[in-house]
């Protein structure tokens, strides 16, 4: 059996690409791969939970930005995603090692 039991086992990809709108707006589309990234088994058992991409989430939206940078280096980023679309998928199904 299974010594320990992994938690919380996150990888995330993320992407932001924007169009300078006018002044400090921009028109943005934003990408997001979230996923596991090592095997997962269910406590004291030998059926594996989860796999590497097995499951994984990506989101995807196109919206605004808002990216203000003032002489001291503060700085405010501000989005707004009317259009978001999340897919959670997987590479294969679970499959019982038992």
């Amino acid at each position: 059996m299974h010594r320990y039991r992994i938690a919380d086992d996150l990888h995330a990809c993320s992407s932001n690409h924007g169009l300078k709108a006018w002044n400090k707006m921009y028109y943005t589309i934003d990408a997001e791969l979230r996923t596991q990234l090592l095997h997962s088994y269910l406590e004291n058992m030998r059926s594996l939970q989860s796999d590497f991409l097995a499951p994984y989430t990506i989101n995807v939206g196109l919206g605004m930005k808002y990216d203000y940078l003032d002489e001291v280096h503060e700085s405010l980023r501000s989005l707004l995603r009317p259009l978001d679309q999340r897919r959670p998928l997987s590479s294969h199904l679970p499959r019982d090692k038992g």
